[in-house]
């Protein structure tokens, strides 16, 4: 089977609407997730959602 260019843009899409769903749902809960995501700050990385 020969993988081209058109299921390359399928796969890109099909990424690109999850990652949409995904900052959805964090955006609509961003104390939930802040707190979630707080274990990132220990490490060095900067996380914080806009409020």
């Amino acid at each position: 089977m020969k993988y081209n260019w058109q299921d390359l843009f399928v796969d890109a899409a099909i990424v690109a609407v999850f990652l949409g769903v995904f900052a959805l749902i964090v955006g609509s809960f961003p104390a939930t997730f802040s707190k979630f995501f707080s274990f990132l700050n220990k490490y060095g990385y900067q996380f914080s959602l806009a409020s």
